[in-house]
């Protein structure tokens, strides 16, 4: 694993870069494929405005997404006394980001197939969508191995313990869902 993860240091930066815009592209085209299932006049105004968010934001946001999420990372890998600099692991950690990317085209090939809907009384029904289910799940769990990589590359990197480079990337992942979580409940 460690010659795979000297291998990707020394590819140029842009082989990472394209990767991350690839996965936004294709995180954007789901997005754009899911919304396309709901018609406008069926929702209210906050969720059409919502609905609206342009192509290119969204591609951005993954992008900020992947550059926030490494940062966390490597701020913790830092903390439990890793040695690196967050240049070397950023475009490092953006290999990984394949998984996902494939299970999202997946997702769109599912999702494209489910009809769109007419009515809220169908709206519930598309909530318990097998397909819809399957297609969420597998971008979902995709960032299983996603995170399991990231944790290997940390331990190769940043000269830690498994365990040190396992809680590296729990800390970040763990704090963002409980937030994400505490946001539900306030909101």
């Amino acid at each position: 694993m460690k010659k795979t993860i000297n291998i990707a240091e020394r590819l140029p930066r842009w082989y990472g870069t394209g990767i991350m815009i690839v996965y936004s592209l294709l995180f954007a085209e789901f997005s754009s494929t899911i919304n396309h299932l709901f018609p406008i006049d069926l929702m209210n105004d906050l969720l059409s405005i919502f609905f609206q968010i342009s192509y290119g934001l969204t591609i951005v946001s993954g992008m900020i997404v992947w550059i926030v999420m490494t940062f966390l990372f490597h701020l913790t890998a830092l903390l439990l006394n890793g040695r690196s600099s967050f240049g070397r692991f950023l475009f490092t950690s953006a290999y990984p980001y394949i998984i996902p990317a494939i299970m999202i085209l997946a997702g769109i090939l599912i999702v494209d197939n489910i009809p769109p809907i007419s009515t809220m009384e169908e709206a519930n029904v598309l909530m318990n969508n097998q397909s819809l289910t399957l297609a969420m799940n597998l971008i979902n769990y995709s960032f299983i191995p996603y995170y399991i990589l990231i944790a290997v590359i940390i331990h190769y990197l940043y000269e830690v313990k498994y365990l040190f480079a396992a809680l590296s990337v729990m800390i970040p992942v763990v704090s963002v869902w409980l937030i994400t979580e505490l946001f539900k409940i306030l909101l």
